[in-house]
């Protein structure tokens, strides 16, 4: 082997050995950095005539689990699909009042039979009267208050929805852009890990908001697409769309980069804009019904007492006196 042989040898040695001291290094300075992905060197041996002259940098690698890192992407989808539907939940219980306590809207329908019963004990007293029409009024009111509350849930929902469904385009194009620096880094042999930390971090987040499937390309950087398969991110940027009415249920919809002009329905089963969809759509309607039906069956009860009390068959005449008080005066006396 010629001396210039073995100073190239020697130098392609110290070079490995920089490389790995740099990757090294930086690995250390953000042990701590959130998001942050362990890095190594991959070599090989540099070979002439069969002889080793060498070794060659082959890569720098990010130390990630493709199993793993799909995993924990589900299980960030399904997060925030719970969390989300919790928050909207325990703010809907919080219109109810705690049953338990004495001032929630149970307690209100407590209070009107007591009422009634009270002046039922002593129908001459118009102070009872006036308190068992005020507990009902109170009652229908509170009724009339949680719909209200329910119905501006959802729509806070559908404006958090809208606000979703935007930064997950911005997500979409900002992975789909990181590609090609991604590409152009690896086919020049440049350390391209820093990009890819930068759209691990986006695609996490964006499936905090929506359920994807990630694959690796070939070249580097990744391809996003949606659970039936449709390509979000990769090969151009998609738009997502969020269609909805006051009185339709919301959907999704995507206009694919490189497909039909027409939007196609976006299907998602977890992410936090799955989750607000389902408050929207199910959850918030489905209590508000209930609501409706608890009132009326209430009101129902309180009828069906009051025609009980009434003289059956109904009187054909009735006498009495001109008093000059109307309706409202007479019964509060």
């Amino acid at each position: 082997m010629s001396l210039n042989a073995i100073m190239s040898t020697a130098t392609s040695g110290m070079m490995a050995a920089q490389t790995g001291l740099r990757v090294t290094s930086d690995n250390i300075a953000n042990v701590n950095t959130t998001g942050y992905v362990r890095k190594t060197v991959s070599q090989s041996n540099l070979l002439s005539n069969g002889m080793g002259v060498g070794v060659n940098i082959d890569a720098i690698k990010r130390a990630t689990d493709a199993f793993l890192q799909s995993a924990s992407l589900n299980a960030a989808s399904e997060s925030g699909r719970a969390s989300i539907v919790a928050s909207t939940l325990n703010s809907a219980q919080q219109l109810f009042g705690d049953p338990s306590g004495s001032t929630s809207f149970f307690t209100v329908l407590d209070d009107v039979y007591a009422a009634f019963s009270s002046a039922q004990d002593d129908p001459s007293s118009s102070l009872l009267r006036t308190q068992a029409l005020t507990r009902l009024d109170d009652f229908l009111s509170e009724s009339a208050r949680i719909t209200a509350s329910l119905s501006k849930l959802g729509k806070d929902a559908d404006t958090r929805i809208a606000a979703d469904v935007g930064r997950v385009n911005d997500l979409l194009s900002q992975i789909d852009a990181l590609n090609t620096d991604i590409t152009r880094a690896k086919v020049a042999g440049a350390d391209a890990t820093g990009a890819e930390n930068v759209q691990s971090k986006l695609v996490d987040e964006l499936s905090e908001l929506m359920n994807v499937q990630v694959t690796a390309r070939a070249l580097g950087g990744v391809v996003v697409r949606s659970t039936e398969g449709l390509n979000l991110a990769g090969d151009g940027a998609a738009k997502v769309t969020y269609q909805t009415s006051a009185t339709a249920t919301g959907f999704l919809t995507v206009q694919l980069a490189n497909g039909s002009e027409y939007p196609t329905p976006l299907n998602i089963s977890s992410g936090e804009i799955r989750g607000l969809m389902d408050v929207r759509n199910t959850e918030l309607v489905n209590l508000s019904d209930q609501l409706g039906e608890f009132t009326s069956r209430a009101t129902e009860e309180i009828n069906r007492a009051a025609n009980a009390a009434s003289s059956v068959p109904a009187p054909s005449s009735l006498s009495g006196r001109d008093t000059g008080l109307d309706a409202q005066a007479a019964v509060t006396g």
